[in-house]
Formats: structure tokens, C-alpha cells, sequence
């Protein structure tokens, strides 16, 4: 027991270990460094380079030293630069310097590191998302031709077809079909594949009603309020297809004998909703209508189309009739 104490009482005046100087954590942190850590004077000479630097240029750290540096140093920028690693194979930095004092003289303190392998992989995603771009925009291309083909059938079923009122189901049939093949050729053309303008779907969808259920301009007029909103393809069709019907019903039966008179559409964004109106001032519904009592297939499609958009839809008869729908823009 003396013995073990005696031992005890040697080792604690044995002259304790001075931590090595601050320095020296410093150098240990910058070799470690997996970055390029390189000091530049300001005549362009390599004062220090680190491990990593040798590594990335495919040199030793003393024949980097004293060399003059070979990109140019502008601080607080952060360039990308052109490198030759490893058995001279080209590759790309990206190169930060600052201005920093070194031994009291102004210096350049050089970070660069090798991003060869996260542009190659950017350029690898790029291209699959350019590749996925081209197939969606030839689905797109496919369904509006499809759909195209169908309307072609209908029509040549149309010309054997005498009964008025078989015609002009044959018509609205072919109306909304056009509607969801607008919506594909409009995705088609656009820059953002997932994103239709609103304002020029329907500038396309008036002008094919007005041709289509054969409008006379005098008579009935569009005034067209539409804000150049992106929707995607989830609401873009349904939206088609509720302008459709509205438009249709208005200028079918708003305006009876030859009466005059002006359909309004309104699409405005709301915060995060979109406001949906098509009104008229031609003679309305009778008061006491109830939408999801009506027997028009029209206006029964409006309503189910509203609850796939989760919006709410109004219905105002004063001076003529009036359809607003909120729903939210996803």
C-alpha cells in the first residue's frame, strides 16, 4: 500500500505535457481538409497548399509551392474553374479566395474543390428529365391526336344524321371532347410541361365554341377576363370541361329568338384559390333552381366536376345568370 502510494505522490510532481500550440490544431484541421486549401501571394506565388491540393492537381505539395498560381483571384467570388486531376483527365472546381493576413502580409487564402463527379451526375439528371419531358410531351401529343381521330368519327357519323336534336348532341359531344384535347395539345406546346396558361387555353376553347356551335358575332359577344394563370393537368380538365358546359348552356339558351347579348368569363387568382365566372345578361333561370335537381346532363357535369376541383359554386340570377366556382390551385 505504501508502495502504490509513494507512486501516487511521484506522479503527481512529474511536470505536466504543455498542449501543443494552437497552430498546430490548425494545420492538422487544413491537412485533413478534403478541399484544396491553397495560400497565394499577391504576386500569384503558392505559399502553402495542403494535402488535398496535391491530390486534386495530381502533384506534390512541393512542386505546387513557389509555382505561380494559374487561375485568377478575385475575393468573395466563388467561380467555376477547369482542372486536370489524376492521370491529366479533365474536370471542374469550384474556387472561393479571399484576402487574408499571413505572416502580417496581405495574401490570398484559396479554397477549391472538386465538384467533377456532382456535374456529371447534374448533367445525368438533366438529361433523364429532358428525356422524361420529350415522352410526356409525346403522350400528350398522342392523346390530343386520339382524341382528334374520335372527333373525326363522330363528325362522319354526324353528316348521315337529320334529327335535329341528335345533331346537337352529337355537336356537344364533340365540343367536350375537343375541350380535354385542347387541354393535351396546350401542354404540348407549352415550356412547362406540367403547367397550363389559362389565358391561352381560353382564347383556344372560345374560339373553337364560337366556330363549332356556329355563334353569330353581332349577336352574342365573349368578354374575356382571364389572368395568365398556371394550373396543372388534374385542374385543367376539369376546368375544360365546367367552361365548356357553361359556355355552351349560355349560348344555347340564354339568348332565345335572335335576342343580343354578351357572355362575360372571369378567371382570377384569389390568394391560393382560383375564381371561376361565366355569366351572361340574357334571360336566366327561373329563381327557385336547384342544380343538382336539374335533369341536364350540362349542368349535372358542372356540378360533379366542381366537387373533383373541391370548390364551391354559386349560382346568381339577377340580370341574367351567373356561375362562379372558387377552388383551391393546386
Amino acid at each position: 500500500m505504501e508502495k502504490v502510494r509513494s507512486q501516487i505522490k511521484s506522479d503527481q510532481h512529474k511536470p505536466k505535457k504543455s498542449p501543443p500550440p494552437l497552430e498546430s490544431y490548425f494545420k492538422n484541421i487544413v491537412e485533413k481538409n478534403s478541399d484544396a486549401i491553397i495560400v497565394v501571394n499577391m504576386d500569384g506565388i503558392v505559399l502553402f497548399a495542403n494535402k488535398a491540393s496535391a491530390l486534386i492537381f495530381d502533384l506534390k505539395n512541393s512542386d505546387l509551392i513557389g509555382t505561380k498560381f494559374g487561375f485568377p483571384l478575385a475575393s468573395d467570388q466563388v467561380l467555376e474553374v477547369d482542372i486536370f486531376r489524376a492521370n491529366n483527365k479533365p474536370g471542374v472546381a469550384e474556387m472561393c479566395a479571399e484576402q487574408i493576413d499571413w505572416h502580417d502580409d496581405a495574401v490570398y487564402l484559396v479554397t477549391i474543390r472538386d465538384i467533377t463527379e456532382r456535374k456529371h451526375a447534374e448533367e445525368r439528371i438533366a438529361k433523364s428529365l429532358q428525356e422524361k419531358e420529350l415522352l410526356l410531351k409525346e403522350i400528350h401529343h398522342r392523346v390530343k391526336n386520339n382524341m382528334q381521330i374520335i372527333s373525326g368519327l363522330i363528325n362522319l357519323q354526324f353528316i348521315n344524321i337529320e334529327d335535329t336534336r341528335l345533331r346537337s348532341l352529337f355537336t356537344v359531344t364533340q365540343n367536350r371532347i375537343r375541350s380535354v384535347s385542347l387541354v393535351h395539345e396546350q401542354l404540348y406546346q407549352s415550356h412547362d410541361i406540367g403547367s397550363l396558361d389559362m389565358a391561352d387555353f381560353m382564347y383556344s376553347l372560345t374560339s373553337n365554341l364560337y366556330q363549332s356551335l356556329q355563334v353569330d358575332h353581332d349577336t352574342v359577344k365573349f368578354i374575356v377576363n382571364v389572368e395568365s394563370i398556371l394550373v396543372n393537368i388534374d385542374t385543367a380538365i376539369p376546368c375544360a370541361l365546367i367552361i365548356n358546359e357553361l359556355l355552351t348552356n349560355a349560348i344555347k339558351y340564354a339568348f332565345p329568338n335572335g335576342r343580343k347579348g354578351n357572355i362575360m368569363i372571369s378567371i382570377k387568382a384569389a390568394q391560393s384559390d382560383i375564381a371561376l365566372e361565366i355569366a351572361d345578361d340574357g334571360i336566366g333561370f327561373p329563381h327557385d333552381l336547384e342544380i343538382k335537381k336539374l335533369s341536364s346532363l350540362g349542368l349535372q357535369l358542372v356540378d360533379d366536376f366542381t366537387k373533383k376541383l373541391k370548390g364551391k359554386l354559386e349560382l346568381n340570377n339577377t340580370g341574367g345568370a351567373s356561375f362562379k366556382i372558387i377552388f383551391p390551385n393546386k
